[in-house]
């Protein structure tokens, strides 16, 4: 991907280092013509170098021009980027209160049903205790009348 702002330095680098050259050859120009203002030559090479400064005016005008709609074009996209993002961070602050709203919901259902086998155990438990206790029972009055 073509780095745009490399781009641009280097056309204000090549604009800048020949709008000083065209500059001085104007101030030249500009100083001969009004030494002698009755050379027709220096007046042709007056109204050339003006020319020339006048175009390079131009070249900085239109490189200025399409720096300001590249600027503008990056800052239509960070706007853009800057609105998903926005529009995404409410999604996301969505789901986690989603995730944490389920989370708290399914750790209570989990605690209700381990409460619930918890007691279904207990009186498992407690059937189991009994039920030994008058198995030993049984057999012991069994040994007891047998060994009589």
């Amino acid at each position: 991907m073509d780095n745009p702002v490399i781009d641009y330095s280097s056309k204000i680098d090549a604009v800048s280092t020949d709008f000083s050259n065209v500059l001085k050859t104007f101030k030249e120009k500009f100083v001969d013509y009004y030494s002698n203002l009755d050379s027709t030559s220096s007046q042709n090479n007056y109204d050339v170098a003006k020319n020339e400064l006048t175009d390079k005016i131009s070249d900085i005008y239109t490189l200025k021009a399409t720096i300001m709609g590249s600027i503008n074009s990056v800052n239509k996209t960070m706007n853009d980027l800057e609105r998903t993002i926005g529009s995404d961070e409410s999604k996301l602050k969505e789901l986690t209160d989603n995730y944490k709203e389920k989370t708290g919901d399914s750790s209570k259902m989990l605690i209700s049903d381990a409460k619930e086998k918890y007691k279904i155990q207990y009186v498992a438990n407690i059937t189991m205790f009994l039920g030994i206790t008058g198995m030993i029972g049984l057999f012991y009055s069994l040994m007891k009348n047998n060994s009589q």
